[in-house]
């Protein structure tokens, strides 16, 4: 333990991931968090269905299955999951660091960056599967590179094992693993052509490990064609998505423009980062490793991008910008690459420091996002008003939270009914939960009588109304 705790960048570690733990200790969930935590108590087959049905892979919530099947469905040891993904990135990104870069530097900066980013501390403590997500695709990256420096069959092994892992994660893993895949073997055959077994050995061994769910992938693919909530992609979109690894905001929040200074200076510092170092490698005829690594650093993040927006707009908007999460390991690699290479101290503090206000920025929002967003007031509220007016019918023309977080929060109801309970039963009385954001007039006419305003997550903003013995129909709130 004392030999642990003399290297700084182990201290380091473990203040971060004390830091992530303690996000963990609360009920806050969105629609997307309440439904994974609803599929883990369904039995093992029937999650495996459920999943089938949805858009995504199996992995993450087989591993979550096996959490809860042994310490219990709580939300606390759910998200705990997800923090160590991030550990394991930190561990493994001072590992590699140090043996490809020899450089404490950039392995502490990159230890910050996955650890502390805004993007990345929200997702390290989401029920989600994206910090497994970022875990896999990185780890290629820097298998790819020991591989290309020294070519030994663990590496080779382990590069193809992360890429199935990934793959089965995430589906636009896939896409992101595509681009890692893409770089590595170009880099190959560009410095000998004896490579072209290896490419093809780890190309056929990733698609047959991925061949199981490779149909039902498509058949995914083929249904969010056919119907998904995205309906156009925009110059919002655009601009979420590249102020992501920067961001902080829940999901669909426009930044005011004190919050875009924090997003604003580091996207527009890593930009200019970009260029300089461009500039550089042209200059000196790509004959500077570090400077080359850069770049291609940038490839995974903005090609995955580009082909989410070039989807959207030729065939069907299915790419937000949390996709985008797999990649930005590679990006906060190359990023912690191109500080240390800037020569002037002070430029080099400036970007420091620019980040760091970044990290305070992600620090704030993610502790008010898991601790001051509402959530514990608006439950609390509705146990005292079940036992108060007695009933315990919710009602609400809020899709998500009809679905799944009032259905999680409410275990007597089941997930996917178009509202959270039949409205055929209605004459009773009903606490009806209206978006803030929609029309309440109509409310007038039932006698509603207003009783809460609140939200769920920072997320989920509406007003609570208790109705006494009116008949709705289903038309009544769709």
């Amino acid at each position: 333990m004392k030999k642990v705790l003399k290297d700084k960048l182990n201290i380091l570690i473990i203040f971060i991931s004390i830091f992530l733990i303690l996000l963990c200790f609360n009920r806050s969930l969105w629609g997307d968090e309440a439904w994974t935590a609803i599929i883990m108590k369904y039995d093992f087959k029937e999650m495996i269905r459920e999943i089938g049905q949805d858009v995504h892979p199996p992995l993450y919530f087989v591993l979550l299955k096996l959490i809860v099947t042994l310490f219990g469905q709580h939300i606390e040891i759910m998200k705990i999951m997800s923090v160590i993904p991030t550990i394991i990135l930190m561990a493994i990104g001072k590992k590699y660091i140090k043996h490809i870069f020899k450089s404490d530097f950039i392995a502490g900066v990159f230890i910050c960056l996955v650890g502390l980013m805004p993007s990345c501390m929200h997702m390290s403590v989401e029920l989600r599967m994206y910090s497994w997500s970022i875990l896999f695709v990185t780890w290629s990256a820097f298998l790819g590179c020991e591989i290309y420096l020294h070519g030994q069959r663990k590496d080779k092994l382990l590069f193809t094992l992360s890429g199935i892992l990934a793959a089965y994660t995430h589906n636009f893993n896939i896409i992101s693993e595509i681009f890692v895949y893409m770089i590595l073997f170009i880099a190959l055959l560009v410095k000998d052509k004896k490579y072209i077994k290896d490419i093809l050995i780890i190309s056929l061994i990733t698609i047959l490990g991925y061949l199981p769910w490779l149909f039902i992938s498509f058949k995914q693919v083929m249904n969010v064609n056919n119907d998904f909530w995205l309906w156009s992609v925009n110059f919002t979109d655009i601009a979420q998505m590249l102020i992501y690894p920067f961001n902080s905001l829940c999901h669909n929040e426009i930044p005011n423009l004190f919050v875009l200074i924090f997003i604003g200076l580091p996207l527009l510092m890593t930009s200019l980062l970009f260029i300089v170092v461009l500039k550089t490698t042209i200059n000196n005829h790509f004959k500077n490793q570090k400077a080359n690594f850069v770049l291609l650093c940038y490839i995974p993040m903005y090609g995955l991008m580009m082909f989410g927006v070039v989807y959207g707009l030729l065939i069907r908007p299915i790419f937000v910008a949390r996709y985008l999460h797999s990649t930005i390991g590679i990006f906060f690699l190359g990023l912690a690459v191109g500080i240390s290479l800037i020569k002037k101290n002070s430029l080099k503090n400036v970007a420091i420091i620019i980040l760091i206000c970044n990290m305070i920025y992600g620090c704030f929002f993610n502790i008010q996002r898991e601790y001051f967003n509402g959530t514990e007031d608006t439950l609390a509220f509705f146990e005292k008003a079940k036992k108060e007016y007695s009933t315990r019918t919710i009602v609400t023309d809020i899709f998500l939270l009809s679905t799944t977080v009032m259905p999680y929060y409410e275990t007597q109801y089941t997930t996917y009914s178009n509202t959270v309970y039949s409205l055929e039963q209605s004459n009773q009385p009903i606490f009806y939960i209206a978006d803030q954001k929609n029309d309440q007039s109509f409310l007038e006419n039932m006698n509603a009588k207003k009783l809460y305003s609140g939200n769920i997550d920072n997320e989920y903003f509406f007003d609570i109304y208790l109705i006494n013995n009116v008949e709705f129909s289903q038309k009544t709130i769709e």
